[in-house]
């Protein structure tokens, strides 16, 4: 088994995330966990991953 340091991602396009990040922290309290809220551009459902990508670099100027 890969053992891994990265946090878990939680994207967040306000249905029910919060929910869905207290539970992760019940579950597994010893992992990190980055929350990116993002109402602005509900939902995310029906976009791609490149487009919801796109979102939290624009809000965090995070480069790759």
């Amino acid at each position: 088994m890969v053992e891994s340091h990265a946090p878990i991602g939680i994207f967040d396009s306000g249905v029910g995330g919060l929910s869905v990040l207290k539970e992760i922290c019940l579950q597994m309290p010893n992992e990190s966990v980055l929350y990116f809220a993002d109402q602005g551009h509900v939902p995310y459902g029906p976009r791609g991953l490149d487009e919801v990508r796109m979102f939290f670099r624009a809000d965090y100027q995070v480069f790759y």
